[in-house]
C-alpha cells in the first residue's frame, strides 16, 4: 500500500521508507525507520517549534499578509509526509537499508547530505 500526503496522526506504526519534501521548493530528503508514525511525530514537533516557523515566515514573507499567530499555524504544511516503501513488523534491519538504497539510488534526494554510509 502506498502512502502519500499524510499527517503524522495518519500514518502507520510500521517499518518503512519515507520521504520529506518541503513544498516551498520541492526539495525533499529519503529516509527509513522502524516505525514510520514516530519518525513523522519527531519531526512534526521539530517543524512545528516557534524559532523555526518563525524562520520559514521571514523565508517566505508570510508574515506581511497574516497575523503571527494564523502563520504559526500554517507553515507545519509546508511539508508533506509519505511513505515510499512500508513493511510488516518482522522486516530486518538489512532489508530496510536495501529498501532505502535502492530509492536513494532512483530518486536522488536533495536535502540528504550523500548516500547512507551503513559501514561507519
Amino acid at each position: 500500500m502506498l502512502y502519500s500526503a499524510l499527517t503524522y496522526q495518519e500514518s502507520p506504526r510500521i517499518p518503512g521508507v519515507y520521504k520529506i519534501t518541503y513544498l516551498k521548493d520541492q526539495r525533499f530528503y529519503v529516509g527509513v525507520t522502524r516505525d514510520l508514525k514516530r519518525r513523522f511525530r519527531t519531526y512534526n514537533k521539530f517543524a512545528s517549534a516557534p524559532q523555526w516557523r518563525l524562520n520559514l515566515c521571514k523565508e517566505n514573507s508570510l508574515i506581511k499578509t497574516f497575523s503571527l499567530q494564523n502563520v504559526f499555524l500554517m507553515t507545519v504544511f509546508f511539508y508533506e509526509y509519505s511513505i515510499l516503501d512500508s513493511f510488516d513488523k518482522a522486516v530486518s534491519n538489512n532489508v530496510l537499508k536495501a529498501a532505502e538504497e535502492d530509492y536513494f539510488n532512483l530518486l536522488k534526494p536533495t536535502l540528504n547530505r550523500g548516500k547512507p554510509n551503513y559501514f561507519k
